[in-house]
């Protein structure tokens, strides 16, 4: 009986520290908090605001999304955590290099301008990869979605007046 005891005992502990991890989506609401307090449609992004009084906020999240177990999230979660991973990490982006007229202007490339989004800033799951990686093998082939494209949407972002998307996380 005591053998069994001890045995229970270990099978909860073992269940209890393996149920954090599992489909574990993640905390998306102190980025929803972030967009709704420094997005609008009107005014785009306050990168300003963010890097002045909100970037501890924005360096925690790219922390703790480093940390995140992809392969635990369903599919449609495995899509918004991209998503959101490659969007909360433009933001930081531009607010590290603030102030900056267009997110091209952060490449390195006089030319085409487009080497900013090869560079590897997203930290994930114990490596780093590029807004490219994420866009590409992550979204786009991950997900075959053929045409998908998320570039756009970070140039027009490193203006203040991007065009409007959503003040909220994806889910």
């Amino acid at each position: 009986m005591k053998s069994l005891t001890r045995t229970l005992a270990i099978c909860a502990v073992l269940v209890a520290a393996a149920l954090p991890g599992l489909a574990a989506e993640p905390d998306y609401s102190a980025w929803t908090g972030l967009l709704q307090k420094y997005y609008s449609p009107q005014n785009g992004m306050d990168y300003q605001g963010i890097r002045k009084n909100d970037f501890a906020t924005l360096k925690k999240l790219v922390d703790d999304w480093a940390k995140v177990d992809v392969s635990k999230l369903s599919r449609d979660e495995q899509l918004a955590f991209w998503i959101n991973l490659y969007n909360v990490s433009t933001v930081k982006l531009i607010c590290d290099n603030y102030p900056t007229k267009s997110i091209r202007d952060l490449s390195t490339d006089p030319i085409v301008r487009l080497n900013v989004f090869k560079k590897e800033i997203v930290p994930q799951g114990g490596k780093m990869m590029s807004l490219n990686d994420v866009e590409n093998d992550k979204i786009r082939a991950g997900f075959k979605i053929p045409g998908f494209t998320l570039r756009s949407t970070a140039r027009r972002a490193a203006a203040r007046r991007c065009a409007p998307r959503r003040s909220s996380a994806r889910k």
